[in-house]
């Protein structure tokens, strides 16, 4: 029998939640609390029920009768009203939650109602471009109240004028190709609207990371259908050099999903200078 009241706690995902959802087989309900990374999950009388919708397959060759000589099933979407606020938002839920959510079907996508919490917000303020050496190469500064208010414009003028680096290396397999490298560094702030002010009270967000672009198909997917990589990038240190972030890059462990805990396996890795 299982039990009736159940506790998870997590360790990398914060949220404050308070709501109750049905079952997906409709004989009881679920209510559930939140408060950062504890959770509860208590089995209650089916006072939300799913909403059953029967899925015809009697035109379907493959389907199996049932005993009452019907093809098909009853699928049961699950229903859920309560409040949920993780990250930058409050999500508000109201009724069936499918899975999806469609424009042009409203009626059957995802009852939920998404708000912004606009201190909790952040807004991408500078595009940084740094040359080979770790000098400033050139600023993009973004006026929008988020990324998508950028100079997308600018940023690319930019990626293709920034000097580069150029590595040739050894493919795990032992087969040549050439890295095109840049650096870039980018800065979030916090707040947005009239709460912009909060930026001044709280650290900024600055990332800085190496764009790759590779010559040819790279790892361990480049010999199946799943296809190999074409540009990537990584994150990296204030002031570590692009042959030392792409040195890394090239010989990290990386949990693959087909092909378990491997070796990036780069050899050889040498910079090369253009005249």
């Amino acid at each position: 029998m299982s039990k009736r009241i159940e506790y998870d706690k997590s360790d990398s995902w914060s949220r404050w939640s308070i709501g109750i959802t049905s079952s997906s087989e409709g004989n009881h309900s679920t209510f559930y609390l939140a408060l950062g990374r504890h959770s509860w999950y208590i089995k209650v009388p089916p006072i939300v029920k799913p909403k059953e919708k029967w899925v015809d397959l009697s035109k379907q060759d493959w389907a199996t009768v049932n005993l009452d000589g019907s093809k098909g099933y009853t699928d049961r979407i699950k229903r859920d009203y309560g409040i949920t606020i993780s990250d930058e938002y409050i999500h508000v839920h109201y009724g069936i939650q499918p899975g999806n959510w469609t424009s042009g079907d409203p009626k059957n996508s995802d009852h939920t109602k998404l708000f912004e919490i606009p201190w909790r917000m952040t807004r991408r303020v500078r595009y940084s471009f740094y040359r080979p050496d770790g000098t400033l190469f050139t600023n993009v500064y973004d006026i929008g109240k988020r990324s998508r208010g950028c100079d997308f414009d600018a940023i690319r003028e930019a990626e293709t004028a920034v000097p580069k680096s150029k590595f040739k290396f050894k493919d795990y397999d032992g087969i040549d190709n050439l890295a095109t490298c840049y650096l870039n560094e980018m800065e979030w702030k916090y707040g947005l609207g009239l709460w912009k002010w909060i930026g001044y009270f709280r650290n900024p967000i600055i990332c800085r990371s190496l764009n790759i672009e590779f010559e040819k198909e790279t790892g361990r997917g480049k010999s199946d259908w799943k296809g190999g990589t074409m540009g990537t990038s990584t994150d990296i240190k204030i002031g570590q050099s692009a042959l030392s972030a792409f040195t890394k890059y090239g010989t990290e462990e990386i949990n693959g999903k087909y092909h378990g805990v491997v070796n990036r396996g780069f050899t050889d890795i040498m910079e090369v200078y253009e005249l």
